[in-house]
């Protein structure tokens, strides 16, 4: 698991250790802390990544169609 914070991570980097986590805890831990911090760090990622995708949705409802940007109420 990355010490990078997660606000520090692009969205395929966020995506990855996600994953990596879902496999962990999927699998067996054994440690209650452990597993906790992993879930925290999970919880952590999902939302990283959706304010992500949230921006860059935002951006492409902002582009024009001919992919020039536009203020948004035009």
């Amino acid at each position: 698991m990355s010490e990078t914070p997660v606000e520090n991570l692009s969205y395929e980097q966020a995506l990855q250790e996600l994953e990596e986590v879902v496999r962990q805890l999927e699998g067996e831990l054994g440690d209650l802390d452990a597993s906790v911090n992993l879930y925290a760090r999970g919880q952590a990622l999902a939302a990283h990544c959706a304010q992500l995708l949230e921006k860059a949705q935002l951006h492409v409802r902002q582009l024009g169609p001919n992919g020039e940007s536009k203020e948004i109420g035009d």
